[in-house]
């Protein structure tokens, strides 16, 4: 989250440009995310995940956009470690157990500096039942 954290505020302060010193100001190697940015792999995965992004309901108005159980943050994305450790099913990462009496968890700004991870499975989208034909096909032309 750091990293995409950091790319977001260059693009709020218009310097786009920059979204690769991200890489050096969180420690990253960009060697493995450069090669995949550049591969045909990459650009299946972003046309995959912009299929999908354009098929939630409601639609996303907004970036970032971040659903957690079915139902957008909206503008609320920056508590979005609280909404998944309530909806975690299994054994919670480890950020879950540093909720803080009378606080409640560590906002994703907190998380991200303290560099805690909150992993989630990209590769399974899964729909509910009812989910209307539209987010069937994008799901579809993914497989």
């Amino acid at each position: 989250f750091g990293f995409i954290n950091c790319v977001e505020e260059l693009a709020m302060e218009y310097k786009h440009q920059e979204w690769q010193s991200c890489f050096q100001k969180q420690g990253l190697n960009p060697k493995p995310v450069m090669e995949c940015y550049k591969s045909e792999h990459g650009h299946k995965l972003s046309l995959k995940y912009g299929r999908q992004t354009d098929a939630l309901l409601p639609r996303h108005t907004s970036v970032p956009w971040v659903v957690v159980d079915s139902k957008p943050l909206y503008d609320n994305f920056g508590d979005f470690v609280a909404y998944i450790c309530k909806a975690y099913k299994g054994r919670p990462p480890k950020i879950c157990q540093h909720k803080q009496p009378g606080r409640g968890y560590p906002t994703a700004r907190q998380a991200a500096e303290a560099g805690n991870r909150v992993g989630y499975n990209s590769g399974d989208f899964v729909l509910n039942d009812g989910v209307d034909d539209r987010t069937k096909r994008a799901r579809a032309n993914d497989n």
